[in-house]
């Protein structure tokens, strides 16, 4: 007997998130041995919020290039150091929020 889709979200979404987890500890341990490393994640990548909350708890920054990018990260939490506004063409509006 096969699963019922309500099911198989939760499990794909628990698999999902131990990935994410695993990966981004990965990473961070990779580059420990920078005391100043951090992580940043390109939010165009992948703008889900559930996703930039695990990202934000495993301590990965984030990497907005737009204002929408900006908007969605300040929303699950980030602030300051932990956004990285890397835009390359924001008009002015945009870019005065990203500085």
């Amino acid at each position: 007997m096969g699963i019922s889709s309500p099911q198989a979200i939760k499990k794909s979404r628990r698999i999902a998130t131990v990935w994410v987890r695993e990966n981004a500890r990965k990473v961070n341990a990779a580059f420990s041995w920078n005391k100043g490393f951090k992580e940043y994640f390109a939010v165009k990548a992948t703008p889900n919020p559930y996703l930039l909350k695990i990202l934000q708890e495993e301590g990965c920054g984030v990497d907005c290039s737009s204002y929408t990018e900006l908007l969605l990260s300040e929303a699950c939490g980030f602030s300051g150091s932990d956004i990285m506004f890397s835009s390359n063409e924001t008009a002015g509006a945009g870019h005065e929020e990203g500085v």
